[in-house]
């Protein structure tokens, strides 16, 4: 995945250079705490000594730290098979909450599973699939490989992947964008989805074609 990290390595290299021009902009206008120190890097108070050079070190460690994380992931999905040894079934089992009404759980046969998704205003089914898929290294790794692709890269994951594969230059499976979405990503990645279940579950099997 080459491709993927040479353009991780240039977006990291931006929002360094981004948030330092921009935290400069706003020292030549106060001394007071910045944006950039206060939001980024969760500062309270400005730094006594040195502050513009610990500003821009500190800056760099944070998404330097960021970039290795997205490193290491790839690093690990490199790894894993191309294809998945059995079918993944996702359940989604839904049980009723006095405060929530229904609220699903899900689980698959890899041993992934999510906490119980409450809350309300939004799709807490597709919440329950996108957190098993993104457990899911096969899965991920097939993702990435497809936004590796130098077209793929020049386009957003909504226009390359599909509506509700994430935003940035890495993919994911997004929360709250309907179960459907994540099944035509899935889809476009060359896999089998079929959906079953009732009223109180819902079942959707990945299979390789």
């Amino acid at each position: 995945m080459l491709t993927l990290i040479k353009a991780l390595r240039k977006d990291t290299k931006n929002k360094i250079d981004n948030a330092i021009e921009l935290f400069n902009d706003e020292l030549k206008e106060s001394d007071k705490l910045t944006r950039i120190e206060r939001y980024t890097l969760n500062r309270s108070i400005p730094y006594k000594r040195s502050r513009i050079a610990q500003v821009h070190t500190k800056l760099k460690a944070h998404y330097t730290k960021q970039l290795n994380i997205e490193l290491e992931k790839i690093e690990r999905l490199n790894d894993v098979p191309d294809s998945l040894p059995n079918d993944l079934t996702l359940i989604i089992n839904f049980y009723k909450s006095k405060t929530w009404g229904y609220c699903p759980k899900g689980s698959d046969n890899y041993g992934h599973e999510t906490s119980s998704i409450t809350g309300c205003g939004y799709d807490k089914e597709s919440t329950a699939t996108a957190s098993l898929l993104n457990q899911s290294d096969i899965i991920m790794k097939q993702l990435y490989k497809a936004k590796n692709k130098p077209r793929n890269l020049k386009q957003s994951n909504h226009d390359s992947l599909g509506y509700g594969s994430g935003y940035g230059i890495t993919p994911s499976f997004e929360n709250s964008v309907g179960i459907n979405c994540h099944v035509r990503i899935l889809e476009k990645l060359g896999y089998k989805v079929t959906q079953s279940g009732n009223d109180s579950t819902t079942i959707l099997t990945v299979s390789n074609k």
